[in-house]
């Protein structure tokens, strides 16, 4: 089987649980858009059939599978044109692994939401992922509560917009590396760590804020936290502050001179 669009091909079919696509080989498929969004009684996918050289689309590809407990992509999976992966996993609660090792994310410009809901995932490796050209993180990792490790050390954010919300309710996550990202461009980091009760530390000091326009609930229920450095925090042009630090109950050390 052969097709070049096969957005929300799938959309509803609450009622299967399981999909034989060994015959999809769809060398000329460009958009995936929705394809399997809502199929909820859904529990495994093998997509390793599947030759993506000309995939450009990835949004909400597997947008509430809610009973998705895995997701197999083969070597053939190309995403190295893929440009949209907003909601791409969002809400796929029961996905304990995620194997993305493979991907190529040179030229995606959204990652809004991507991995939002991923209440069962403990671990996340992303070191095979290219931000460099990403504008929008917000929501990426919310509500992946289960979360205890995440790598996401060869991020780059020099064309990020918006982190606002990115860790939020990732409530068992000790702790990020975020010290390399580079915010000269972000408006919007509300939020962005907010009741990530666990988290004991963040270097955010290299954070550069002369863009930010809200700030508001960036710490907020971090109650683990007890030293932020947010002396470089440049709110010229911050318009919003409320509940940045509320319910940091553990924090001794905050310089904000």
């Amino acid at each position: 089987y052969s097709a070049r669009n096969m957005q929300y091909m799938f959309q509803n079919a609450v009622l299967i649980t399981s999909l034989e696509l060994s015959k999809f080989e769809a060398p000329d498929l460009y958009d995936m858009q929705g394809m399997f969004v809502d199929c909820k009684a859904l529990v495994s996918l093998d997509l390793s059939s599947f030759s993506t050289k000309n995939l450009v689309n990835m949004k909400s590809m597997f947008l509430a599978c809610g009973k998705l407990e895995s997701i197999k992509f083969g070597n053939k999976f190309d995403t190295s044109k893929v440009t949209c992966m907003d909601s791409t996993f969002e809400r796929c609660a029961a996905l304990k692994s995620l194997d993305l090792s493979n991907f190529n994310t040179k030229k995606v410009t959204s990652f809004d939401s991507t991995f939002r809901g991923l209440s069962s995932l403990t671990s996340l490796d992303l070191k095979s992922f290219d931000t460099s050209e990403a504008t929008n993180m917000y929501s990426m990792f919310r509500e992946c509560s289960k979360l205890e490790f995440l790598d996401i050390s060869t991020f780059r954010t020099g064309k990020v917009v918006k982190l606002n919300n990115m860790f939020q309710e990732c409530f068992v996550l000790a702790s990020v590396d975020v010290s390399h990202f580079d915010t000269s461009k972000v408006t919007d980091i509300s939020s962005m760590f907010s009741k990530c009760t666990r988290l004991n530390k963040i270097d955010v000091s290299n954070f550069r804020t002369g863009n930010v326009v809200t700030i508001g609930s960036m710490f907020q229920d971090c109650v683990e936290l007890t030293s932020i450095d947010v002396s470089k925090f440049d709110t010229s042009n911050v318009q919003s502050l409320n509940n940045m630090f509320k319910n940091c109950s553990m924090l001794r050390n905050l310089d904000v001179s």
